[in-house]
């Protein structure tokens, strides 16, 4: 699975009690190593029994093997299970991977917005992943192109690979510089707090994740 690599009430009623508190005794040096290495089978032996125990780190590594880095294991309701909501929000990288799995299995109107706000929420956290997988979704799925371009031109920023690959398509067209004013006026426009779709807080995931954006009027008014 490529970079592009999303908690609503079903998930939580279904996984949240799953886990009480992280058991940070459980050594996953090894298991964490080998996932580093790419040597993901050994990754998945070495780290399922400290998942299992409540590790989170091994939980969120072994959701993403379950997610197509073992394409003979992939199992997105498996890999669902081990992101349960303390899980998800000790990460910005496992609340964009919740997005990704969200998406995959709820690919309808509805659960590609849901899955665009969890993007949004892990992006506000500072994950560039989460930031071009919301472009993505916003322009291409739910109907937003110049939205979604805004997101994928700030992934760009982060250097991000899909929105530097994005924007890389952008300047080669024939109405580049039209198109690249058109995106940097929207989010002159709109910043991202402020860009569809709009984020609830009574809604969030992960209320607790402080956010790394700040608006150009904001900016502005701070340094004077």
């Amino acid at each position: 699975m490529a970079a592009c690599l999303a908690a609503f009430l079903m998930f939580v009623t279904v996984f949240g009690s799953m886990l009480a508190a992280d058991d940070s005794s459980v050594d996953v040096a090894d298991g964490v190593a080998a996932y580093e290495a790419g040597d993901y089978p050994k990754a998945y032996e070495l780290l399922k029994p400290a998942a299992d125990a409540g590790n989170f780190q091994a939980r969120y590594l072994l959701a993403q093997l379950l997610s197509g880095d073992l394409p003979d294991r992939t199992d997105f309701d498996a890999a669902l299970s081990y992101l349960d909501g303390q899980v998800r929000c000790q990460y910005s990288a496992a609340l964009s991977l919740f997005g990704f799995l969200y998406q995959s299995v709820h690919p309808t109107e509805e659960g590609l917005l849901r899955a665009a706000l969890i993007y949004k929420e892990a992006a506000r956290a500072g994950n560039r992943v989460a930031l071009a997988n919301l472009g993505g979704v916003v322009g291409k799925d739910l109907g937003r192109p110049l939205t979604g371009a805004a997101y994928l031109f700030e992934a760009a920023q982060l250097d991000d690979p899909e929105g530097l690959r994005f924007m890389s398509v952008v300047r080669s067209s024939s109405n580049a510089d039209a198109t690249i004013a058109a995106i940097q006026a929207l989010i002159e426009e709109k910043p991202f707090e402020e860009r569809w779709p709009l984020l609830d807080p009574s809604e969030a995931n992960c209320p607790d994740l402080v956010s790394v954006w700040q608006s150009p009027r904001k900016r502005a008014a701070t340094s004077r």
